[in-house]
């Protein structure tokens, strides 16, 4: 989730990504669909980026770990 803080704008917290959402852009930089992605979402003034990836075995098919990086503009 994030959200605009310290804005005189209308509070709103955001925590998926919808076409309605007037975002400058979203979607998927690089992913095999299976075991990692990196991704982008360009909010009015920053930008998010997650990148995760997926280390397999266990009792449950594995592994996750994220990283998720914000760049104000």
């Amino acid at each position: 989730m994030w959200m605009h803080q310290f804005s005189d704008m209308d509070m709103n917290l955001r925590h998926t990504c919808e076409q309605g959402d007037h975002l400058q852009g979203y979607g998927w930089l690089m992913h095999d669909g299976i075991t990692f992605g990196v991704q982008e979402i360009r909010d009015n003034d920053f930008t998010l980026t997650t990148e995760f990836v997926k280390r397999m075995g266990g009792d449950h098919g594995g592994d996750w770990t994220w990283r998720i990086t914000a760049k104000q503009h």
